[in-house]
């Protein structure tokens, strides 16, 4: 082979195998991501960290209305420049220039802080800057009363007060002598958390058998880095609220009751709803509840309908809530009162020992008044703008004296001239009181009238009976139209002096007049 094809072949293979070195160091496109942290102050200066593409070992960054700041090349996607103390004011921009010339540009990447000179002694500020600073802001468990050796959720929400970003982060318990983990390790990782941001984390745990009564602190260590590398470890404490063994007891309360209807009165039947609510730590087994003491006699003035006063209700566990409903009926002749029935509350405990206790629950009896309403006279068929009288008698039918305050006359379409409104005071059985009002109708159609009797009940509180009479209204008969041509009744004309005396002399004799 001739020496010149010779160069020539050595100098293509030569070529193909420069070529992706040299493809392969074209350098990545220069931008900026993202700056940390978004204020310095003046006074002290600081670190800034720069996040982007395209970085090399000779990128510096140019702080605007200051100059190129002192950068330290992290990688090819960080930079750490230093700002000096006593740069302006404000909010300031930056550019990124590569070795090669290459520029990148980002507004408003930090801002120079210069506080006002306090005119008091300033307060710490929470935000500590130049660092991630994680803190647990909120910490509650389920169930929130724990017991000994009972498993239960933690929850943390962790918050990142500082201005910025933390990475790599750890958290566990510092300390097992409280409580363990259900399954596996208490560890928990959470890759990043950006300043400002919070998030919340699980763990799921048991309590230790020996762990004492009251409100105990749970250490919590937390460790986690920047993306700078800095590493920080942060050892914190939540508290948890613990019940010692005696509280893993069952405990059952009368949580509420209710009757249905509400109002309760003289004769009447209703149901009685009675909540049971195991508020200890243990189930209460075998319950029995007993209305109105073992004998019933405590019941009077109430009477149960179809079944006894005891009642069994079986096992009830723990914050379980077990409903007992009763049918009842009051005695014709009750008085209206306030009556305490007891309740005997029967159950064993976890160790088999027998346990007893009695509470109370307070009925309202209701005597309301047996009032009756009588027409004296029909209602007439009204009409509009013309008055008519009502003429009615309240009549006590009851046994016992009505306290009536006044009886009032009123409807919607209605005016009431006179009558309206009557004062009266008690009214014995089997007397009445009477109303007397004078009305005019304003609207035609169906209308609808009240006599509404005020009276003050048997606990002194102000009560209405309300009686609606329903009446027909008609429309006024118009006015007659007079016919053109048609004359004017002539009107009598007035007797003069002479013919009054002529007319007396003419029924004086006989002849008219």
């Amino acid at each position: 082979m001739k020496p010149s094809r010779l160069a020539l072949l050595l100098f293509l293979i030569l070529a193909l195998l420069l070529a992706p070195a040299a493809q392969a160091q074209t350098p990545e496109p220069l931008s900026i991501t993202g700056t940390e942290p978004t204020r310095i102050e003046q006074a002290t200066g600081g670190y800034l960290t720069v996040y982007g593409t395209g970085f090399d070992a000779g990128t510096v960054v140019r702080l605007y209305g200051h100059g190129v700041l002192d950068t330290q090349f992290i990688n090819t996607q960080t930079l750490r420049a230093y700002v000096p103390a006593g740069v302006s004011r404000g909010s300031h921009d930056i550019q990124v220039i590569r070795s090669d010339g290459q520029k990148a540009y980002k507004g408003n990447a930090v801002i120079i802080h210069a506080p006002k000179a306090p005119t008091a002694t300033p307060k710490p500020p929470l935000l500590l800057f130049n660092q991630p600073e994680l803190v647990i802001e909120q910490a509650n468990t389920e169930p929130q009363a724990l017991r000994p050796g009972q498993p239960f959720r933690l929850h943390l929400r962790i918050h990142n007060r500082g201005d910025y970003t933390a990475a790599n982060i750890r958290i566990e318990l510092s300390d097992t002598s409280l409580a363990v983990p259900v399954e596996g390790s208490t560890l928990r990782v959470i890759d990043r958390l950006d300043y400002g941001t919070a998030v919340t984390v699980t763990l799921d745990l048991a309590l230790n058998q020996s762990a004492p009564n009251g409100y105990q602190s749970l250490p919590i260590a937390i460790s986690y880095t920047d993306l700078i590398g800095r590493e920080y470890v942060s050892q914190q404490s939540v508290g948890l609220q613990v019940g010692t063994a005696l509280s893993a007891q069952p405990r059952l309360l009368l949580d509420s009751y209710q009757s249905t209807p509400a109002d309760i009165a003289p004769g009447s039947r209703f149901t009685l709803a009675l909540n049971l609510r195991n508020v200890g730590g243990a189930a209460a087994g075998q319950v029995v509840a007993t209305l109105g003491g073992r004998d019933g006699t405590a019941l009077t003035p109430f009477a149960l309908l179809g079944s006894g006063n005891v009642r069994y209700l079986g096992d009830i566990a723990p914050d379980a809530l077990s409903v007992l409903t009763l049918e009842l009926v009051v005695a014709g002749d009750a008085k209206a009162g306030t009556y305490t029935l007891p309740l005997l509350l029967e159950y064993t405990t976890p160790d088999g020992q027998p346990y007893s206790e009695t509470q109370a629950l307070t009925l309202v009896v209701k005597q309301p008044p047996q009032l009756q309403l009588s027409l004296t006279e029909a209602l007439p068929v009204g009409t509009v703008g013309e008055s008519f009288n009502l003429l009615a008698e309240v009549v006590n039918i009851g046994r016992t004296s009505v306290n009536v305050s006044n009886i009032e006359v009123r409807g919607q379409n209605f005016e009431v001239l006179s009558g309206g409104d009557t004062f009266w005071g008690p009214v014995d059985a089997g007397t009445s009181a009477s109303v007397d009002a004078t009305i005019v109708p304003q609207q035609s159609g169906t209308q609808t009238l009240e006599i509404v009797v005020h009276y003050l009940d048997d606990f002194n509180q102000p009560q209405e009976a309300i009686f609606p009479l329903e009446m027909q209204v008609e429309a006024p008969l118009p006015t007659p139209t007079p016919l053109p041509g048609d004359a004017a009744p002539a009107e009598d004309a007035s007797p003069s002096v002479w013919d009054k005396i002529l007319h007396f002399f003419k029924a004086l004799l006989g002849l008219g007049g």
